[in-house]
């Protein structure tokens, strides 16, 4: 648009394939005025489900992509797509930082974008030359039906990525006894590696969800050298079912209908799409090992079109395990495994408090959970013999039960790497949080973050960290921590730095959404001495 009067110069469409809906802009934007060329990176192609392809075929071109435009016209000047036909989450999230940088012996102004997959990437800026090197692997076939998945995606040699996809065993968060055997217990059906292509009967766990470049982005000295903070937070993939007609309605007068309806339905919904993988998880710590493994088994059946008239009967099948969640069974514990994950957070230093609240809160009997379970059972077996039920995926965070992480922190670092040879000089953890487990307390170095970071002419990093709030700074020589201070709510948004009457100031947003966190709504300056 026109600076003066607002009046429309051009617009573009990204779209290359009409047969999906195009890639959303998650970050900023960054403009050349040298070159006039205005730089954007877009996100996932919109098609069925961010790791479902099916209705999105070939390598989704633009999406997932940096491109540059022509701030004439709009026209693509040049592009380079990070992930081809998406299947991980992988959303070019980073906002484009312009700065300069030594190449063989000389000043080159460059762009620089880092994927939530880890990879770091350097272009010139007039023509998206790729100036440190990559190397292409050739990705796995998908084993669902009309998904093609690319033949091939890019890994980074120069730099080395920043963080892995591969996620195992020697990698499980053992902040207790019972978070260790809870955590082994749920993962003895998983795959991990780079681009494997999400699966209906297994657990697929990635870290590239909230990993890597993300859209708070990072900050890039007159030196040449990129800081950023990244985190290092395991997600599953689940391709699970999902019913077509949400208007259906099985068996309506039945106990276990009428019971979900009233019990259930204020989180999931009366005519809630219900699927199987999250019922294994809510009702798996009331049942036996043998049984859990027997149902799960039962519904894959139903899903490869075998057995399709079975029914499982739960009445007599369901106990109350001696521990509930790592803590000692209580007499008045009478509520469901997912009510005690959503509001764990809120009492995690009084447990009695916690469980009074929950039972006042949501009274479930036995025998209601029993009702619910076998609705549950029947209604999703009719809706696959019917053929009622389409695949679909959910991606969640690996936690114990808890609500902890379930990998080894620390969960975010600060990173600095030379631009100028692309080396990586320095990381350390950044921020803190409190774990709780029925083992007590814990103070974990390296916290999720979900705020920048910037750096100054005097040598310091400014950032501010999220769990346990505060305003951090760092020499960003060496990455030590220099000082912290406590501030009132998480920050929400990268520090802003300003000078007033020859005094620096901080400016923050506290005002950070996450349930986990207290939220603020405030603006907060500090004045540096």
């Amino acid at each position: 648009m026109k600076k003066k009067n607002g009046k429309k110069v051009w617009e573009r469409s990204l779209l290359k394939n009409k047969n999906f809906k195009g890639a959303l802009l998650w970050s900023g934007i960054s403009y050349d005025d040298l070159n006039n060329l205005l730089f954007i990176v877009t996100g996932n192609s919109k098609g069925n489900s961010n790791h479902l392809g099916t209705t999105r075929e070939g390598d989704n071109l633009y999406a997932n992509s940096l491109l540059a435009l022509d701030g004439e016209n709009g026209k693509i000047k040049w592009y380079f797509q990070d992930t081809k036909h998406d299947l991980w989450n992988f959303d070019l999230a980073f906002p484009p930082i312009i700065s300069y940088i030594k190449f063989k012996n000389k000043n080159l102004k460059i762009v620089n974008v880092v994927g939530k997959g880890g990879n770091i990437y350097t272009f010139k800026i007039d023509d998206g030359k790729k100036l440190f090197s990559s190397s292409l692997i050739q990705t796995s076939k998908s084993k669902l039906n009309n998904e093609v998945t690319a033949s091939s995606q890019l890994i980074n040699v120069k730099p080395k990525r920043i963080s892995s996809q591969k996620f195992s065993n020697k990698d499980i968060s053992n902040f207790s006894v019972a978070s260790k055997l809870y955590l082994e217990e749920n993962l003895k059906n998983y795959i991990s590696g780079d681009f494997l292509p999400p699966e209906i009967n297994k657990n697929l766990i990635i870290y590239g969800s909230t990993g890597g470049g993300q859209w708070f982005g990072g900050s890039v000295g007159t030196d040449g050298i990129l800081y950023l903070s990244y985190n290092f937070i395991p997600f599953v993939i689940e391709i699970v079912p999902k019913k077509i007609q949400t208007s259906f309605v099985f068996d309506q007068n039945s106990n276990g209908k009428k019971k979900f309806d009233k019990l259930c339905s204020g989180c999931h919904g009366v005519q809630a799409d219900y699927n199987y993988n999250q019922l294994f998880r809510e009702f798996s710590v009331l049942e036996s090992k043998k049984n859990v493994i027997m149902y799960k088994k039962n519904l894959l059946r139903f899903i490869n079109g075998e057995d399709q008239n079975n029914t499982i009967d739960y009445s007599e099948k369901i106990k109350i395990p001696k521990t509930y969640y790592g803590y000692k069974n209580e007499k008045n514990i009478k509520n469901t495994p997912s009510i005690i994950g959503s509001f764990s957070f809120k009492f995690q230093n009084d447990k009695k408090k916690y469980f009074a609240f929950l039972n006042e809160k949501y009274p479930f009997e036995k025998k209601d959970l029993i009702e619910i379970t076998n609705y549950l059972t029947k209604r999703d077996a009719y809706l696959i013999k019917n053929k009622l039920i389409k695949l679909t995926a959910t991606h969640t965070q690996l936690k114990d039960q808890f609500g902890n992480l379930g990998n080894k922190p620390p969960w975010s670092k600060i990173i600095a790497v030379d631009l100028n040879n692309q080396k990586i000089l320095w990381s350390v953890p950044h921020g803190n949080r409190k774990v709780f487990t029925d083992e007590g307390e814990f103070l974990v170095k390296g916290s999720p973050a979900w705020s920048g970071l910037i750096t100054t002419k005097s040598g310091v990093i400014i950032s501010a960290s999220s769990f346990e709030p505060s305003l951090d700074f760092y020499d960003k020589s060496n990455g030590n921590l220099l000082r912290s201070i406590p501030i009132e709510y998480a920050a929400s948004a990268t520090p802003l730095t300003v000078m007033h009457r020859n005094k620096q100031y901080v400016v923050l947003m506290l005002g950070n959404g996450n349930s986990r966190i207290d939220s603020g709504n405030l603006v907060s300056v500090y004045a540096l001495n």
